[in-house]
């Protein structure tokens, strides 16, 4: 014999098979709703929820899952990595160099005794020569060499 089910039921039970929709807001807050409401029976209520689950897309997949194809998907271009420093080390014949800090940064305008140029300090100035900080320990220098020029001394 073939169980009756309401409209409510025939409705969501359409629109579980139908649509995509956030499985987590269905299972806990409308499910519970049209049970709360008297809309759905107890057992069609766990019938929906089974189909709801069911029915879900991919993105619903468990944490494990997930996890499990984050990391699959690390491990190929891990791999890919690994390939590719081959091929450049083949092509060059050496191991790459590591990146230098530019010893000379470029000139930024100081604002206040914080940024400011102190003894020691370089710098590439807006004329492109390289120049080091020359004033006495501890003095902020808050202009460059074309306006303190005692305080600069040109490295080229």
């Amino acid at each position: 014999m073939e169980v009756e089910h309401s409209y409510t039921y025939t409705s969501m039970e359409a629109y579980l098979t139908e649509t995509e929709y956030d499985l987590e807001e269905m299972i806990k807050v409308r499910l519970p709703e049209l049970l709360v409401r008297g809309l759905i029976s107890s057992e069609e209520y766990d019938e929906l929820v089974l189909i709801a689950k069911e029915n879900a897309s991919a993105k619903y997949a468990s944490i494990e899952e997930q996890l499990q194809a984050i990391t699959t998907e690390l491990e190929s271009i891990k791999t890919e990595i690994t390939q590719l420093k081959s091929k450049v080390l083949e092509l060059e014949g050496t191991e790459p160099e590591e990146p230098t800090i530019n010893e000379y940064p470029i000139w930024k305008q100081p604002t206040h005794a914080g940024d400011a140029y102190y003894n020691g300090d370089k710098m590439t100035y807006t004329d492109g020569f390289k120049y080091e900080c020359i004033a006495p320990k501890g003095y902020a220098v808050t202009y460059g060499p074309d306006v303190l020029p005692q305080y600069w001394r040109k490295v080229e």
